[in-house]
């Protein structure tokens, strides 16, 4: 089993007013059954930076400039066993996401080889069972997201935190 790194700062991707309104209101649903810790809606781009600096913020902030919103294919509502992935959307793992992605991880010299992209709506345990239960009641996903942001997130899992510290609109 792979090290977590449970605290550091990772770079999300969030979404479009329209897009992030369709999660919400999924996130939503889903968190009302299982009651996990609130985080905000995104998809995991890179990381793990152990500590930053003003040279690490001031390269994030110049990302502005170097990359553009792009658009997201959805598969399906998914699960697994891991804490951290426990109910989530599988996000298609397509040429332009992976691009952006390496390069993203190309600028702060990250490098992670093991990218499983998917939208995190729970965080926890639950049953199996309960999991596709709530699969059959939630509403059909939208095709696709367009990715028009990224944050740059203080995490601390050992006491269930997700702060992000600083946005860009792509």
């Amino acid at each position: 089993m792979e090290n977590r790194i449970s605290q550091g700062y990772w770079i999300w991707g969030q979404f479009d007013k329209d897009s992030m309104d369709e999660l919400k209101l999924i996130y939503k649903k889903v968190n009302e059954v299982f009651n996990g810790p609130f985080f905000n809606v995104h998809i995991t781009i890179s990381g793990p930076l152990i500590s930053i600096n003003n040279n690490i913020i001031d390269n994030f902030y110049s990302l502005k400039k170097k990359f553009q919103s792009i658009e997201l294919d959805l598969n399906k509502y998914s699960f697994s066993e891991d804490i951290y992935e426990s109910f989530f959307i599988d996000v298609q793992n397509s040429k332009i996401l992976m691009n952006f992605k390496c390069n993203i991880d190309r600028e702060f010299n990250i490098l992670n080889n093991n990218y499983k992209p998917h939208i995190s709506l729970f965080y926890g345990e639950e049953s199996k069972n309960n999991k596709k239960k709530l699969i059959s009641e939630l509403p059909k996903l939208p095709n696709c997201v367009n990715l028009d942001k990224l944050c740059l997130v203080k995490i601390d899992e050992d006491i269930n935190k997700w702060y992000i510290e600083h946005e860009i609109f792509l």
